[in-house]
C-alpha cells in the first residue's frame, strides 16, 4: 500500500559520470540557461560542443570541451597548470 510519502517521492535524475555533466549542472555552473545553451548548439558559427547522446532524454556534455569553449571566449579563464 502506497503512504503519502511514497507517492510524493520525485524521480531523481543520476549524476554523470567524472569527466561529464548533464545538461542542468552544466548551465548552472557556467552560469547561462539551458535555453541560452541549445541556441548555442544549434548555431554552428558558435561551434559549442555536441553532447553526447545517451538516450532520448539523457544526453551528457564533456567538461574539459565545455570548459576549453569557455575559455577561448575569455568566458573562463583556462586552469592553470600546478608547478
Amino acid at each position: 500500500m502506497h503512504t503519502p510519502e511514497t507517492r510524493k517521492k520525485k524521480h531523481r535524475k543520476p549524476s554523470a559520470p567524472a569527466g561529464y555533466e548533464r545538461m542542468a549542472a552544466m548551465a548552472e555552473r557556467i552560469g547561462f540557461s539551458p535555453s541560452t545553451v541549445y541556441s548555442w548548439i544549434a548555431d554552428e558559427k558558435m561551434a559549442f560542443p555536441r553532447p553526447l547522446k545517451l538516450t532520448k532524454n539523457v544526453a551528457l556534455f564533456l567538461t574539459a570541451a565545455v570548459n576549453a569553449w569557455l575559455a577561448e571566449r575569455g568566458l573562463m579563464q583556462a586552469p592553470v597548470a600546478a608547478l
